[in-house]
């Protein structure tokens, strides 16, 4: 019914999961060991409900970090007569125990290691994805459209009326103009330059997203905002892994729910293309810093393409 997102490594909402899943549901006796007081009836009840992904974290949408909340420790403090502080302590140290000696091959552990879990005093338990981990998203989207997106069954229901799809495409052509002219100038190197929706990053190789403190080159707070939206679209379109998640079916969104996260997606670039002067302060603060601003531009256009060409079926014009 819709476009289905093919990331790797998977979208970071749902690599959480995978490990919030592996901890209270398939390591063995987890629960029962930790919370005794817990009786086998609630246990059922608890397992059977975090086997529903939906019902354990969320992303918070109040700070431009990439940050997810989980309220399983109040679900658990409920019947373990436990307050839910105490029951987040204790599942932090857990999840960053499991976590680090997962020794899964199909999750780097590059991508695993900025990951920072902690109880809140609310709680709650918070996962914060560092900038190294980021990176890596970030660089698996700067692939082409085609190992991004698999081409759905178009919807018969028609895109809402009010959207101002004309927004969505000019910020597309734009990052389109933008890639093209830095690709003229050999400030970078795209593979595939003829069409934009074969476009990979070739130059410089590896992309230099961060400083040598580890923190991303694209600081700016409008930049920062562009990422955030770009791991909206990431976490929420439907998307299959064949390695993580063989027997799990991701529901299809409907075309308005498409169009509302392009829409999103082309005002945030909108914001940051207005306040980061690509050839002024941008490029006066480095190559370094040049390049991965270029890289978040691609990564947009990734994502703008798909979400336009294939998620809409509407053209996605390289110019206006």
């Amino acid at each position: 019914m819709s476009a289905i997102l093919q990331v790797t490594p998977c979208p970071p909402r749902r690599l959480l999961q995978i490990i919030l899943q592996d901890v209270l549901i398939s390591q063995e006796n987890f629960l029962e060991k930790t919370f005794p007081c817990i009786d086998h009836t609630h246990i059922s009840l608890l397992k059977s409900r975090f086997q529903n992904s939906k019902a354990l974290l969320k992303r918070t949408h109040k700070t431009t970090q990439l940050t997810y909340l989980s309220a399983v420790p109040h679900q658990i403090g409920v019947y373990a007569n436990i307050c839910a502080v105490t029951v987040a302590t204790i599942l932090a140290a857990q999840i960053s125990a499991h976590k680090s000696d997962r020794g899964c091959s199909q999750i780097p552990a590059g991508l695993l290691d900025p990951i920072h879990i902690q109880a809140t005093p609310s709680g709650y338990l918070e996962f914060r994805i560092g900038d190294g981990a980021i990176a890596q998203w970030l660089t698996s989207l700067t692939q082409s459209v085609a190992s991004l997106f698999v081409s759905p069954a178009f919807s018969s229901h028609p895109v809402a009326s009010y959207l101002n799809l004309f927004a969505i495409q000019h910020a597309h052509a734009r990052c389109c103009s933008l890639l093209r002219i830095a690709a003229y100038q050999q400030i970078i190197g795209l593979n595939g330059l003829e069409k934009p929706s074969h476009w990979q990053w070739a130059q410089p190789h590896p992309i230099s997203w961060l400083t040598p403190e580890q923190q991303l080159h694209t600081c700016h707070a409008s930049e920062r905002q562009l990422i955030h939206q770009c791991f909206t679209v990431l976490d929420e379109i439907p998307w299959q892994s064949d390695t993580l998640l063989e027997n799990i079916q991701s529901p299809s969104l409907h075309p308005d729910q498409i169009a509302t996260l392009a829409q999103d997606l082309a005002q945030a670039f909108s914001t940051m293309h207005r306040q980061c002067q690509i050839w002024g302060a941008v490029q006066n603060q480095g190559s370094d810093r040049l390049t991965a601003h270029l890289a978040l531009i691609l990564v947009t256009q990734r994502l703008l393409y798909g979400l336009l060409q294939i998620g809409l079926g509407v053209i996605a014009p390289a110019e206006l």
